[in-house]
């Protein structure tokens, strides 16, 4: 929007806010449509996640309620900013061919914001529906409890305080003027409080993730898109539209604690799959060394049983033995008597 206060009064009497919409690049209006495609493909893999596990395990409540707070804030500093542009809307300017592509240019950024904090919304919905209720070594059932209080809790201040600033917005536009220094008093101040909510999004989850050591239902391809999707939305709020330091303040800190939550989750999913790698190994070592005791018992009962067939045999060689030479003895015996008689 210009910044300049006051607008031409049109023919038909009408305030004209045409010029509201100024020189465009087609190189980032191409990048602002990109981004807004990829808002939308962005949380699908958490949304994903959270449903196949039924579960919101290892994804931080404190998180998700700052995140959408944070993302409803920054979308009504760019409504404070560019209230002028949404009257625009509905007018042309005659003899401009290009007119409909600097709307479009120049809607981006609240298209994109808006997105942002509709798509999250999902999450957030999902957050509170799927409560983690399973008892874990780190999670008892007084965590679990007290998760499912914070997050029905957390949903309800949420659309209260949405509510509110609503409200706010709308009272300062209709009492003051849209267009008015009190409504770009009221944008600053949301955008303060936008950054302070983002400067605290994601160190509760970095905690959660840190105490569980492991990420949970948290889907780290859905990070790693925001990542390369917010970063490319700084560049194009900064370099492509220009706009005010209270919209890009809050986009670059989130960023940062993107990366670093990233970098976190990388960690610990590096960290376990080598536990598991060495579990694993440590099982094949002991089947080996079971399998390898297995011929040494047989070879074992092998031995000990050719020593009883042998020591059989001994006893049945000398049994017979014993036989022959008893039936000897009652030969030669029987001799004898003949002998004898004879």
């Amino acid at each position: 929007m210009d910044k300049t206060y006051g607008y031409q009064n049109s023919i038909s009497g009408f305030t004209d806010y045409t010029n509201c919409f100024g020189e465009y690049d087609i190189v980032w209006t191409i990048c602002g449509c990109l981004i807004f495609i990829g808002t939308i493909l962005s949380y699908l893999p958490q949304n994903v996640s959270i449903i196949a596990r039924r579960s919101n395990y290892g994804i931080n409540p404190l998180m998700t309620f700052d995140t959408q707070l944070g993302q409803n804030l920054v979308f009504l500093n760019i409504l404070a900013l560019h209230s002028s542009d949404l009257a625009g809307l509905f007018q042309s300017k005659v003899g401009d061919s290009t007119h409909n592509i600097k709307v479009l240019s120049t809607f981006l950024t609240i298209c994109n914001q808006g997105m942002d904090w509709y798509s999250y919304k999902f999450i957030f919905l999902l957050n509170f529906m799927f409560v983690d209720i399973e008892t874990r070594t780190k999670r008892g059932p007084k965590k679990i409890k007290l998760d499912v209080i914070l997050s029905r809790t957390l949903f309800g201040v949420s659309i209260l305080i949405e509510f509110v600033m609503m409200s706010v917005y709308i009272l300062v536009g209709v009492t003051k003027g849209f267009q008015s220094p009190n409504m770009r008093q009221f944008a600053k101040v949301v955008s303060i409080l936008s950054a302070i909510a983002n400067c605290v999004q994601y160190i509760p989850q970095m905690i959660t993730t840190c105490t569980l050591r492991d990420r949970g239902s948290y889907s780290i391809l859905s990070l790693g898109i925001l990542i390369i999707g917010t970063t490319i939305n700084f560049c194009f709020l900064f370099i492509g539209q220009g706009e005010d330091w209270s919209t890009i303040l809050p986009v670059g800190v989130t960023v940062v604690q993107q990366i670093i939550l990233f970098i976190i989750c990388a960690y610990f999913m590096i960290l376990r799959r080598r536990k598991k790698i060495q579990e694993e190994e440590t099982k094949i070592k002991h089947d080996q060394e079971e399998l390898d005791e297995i011929p040494n018992d047989s070879s074992n009962s092998f031995n000990s049983q050719s020593e009883k067939s042998s020591s059989d045999q001994k006893d049945e060689i000398n049994e017979e033995g014993e036989v022959n030479s008893s039936t000897t003895s009652d030969t030669s015996s029987s001799q004898d008597i003949n002998f004898s008689v004879v």
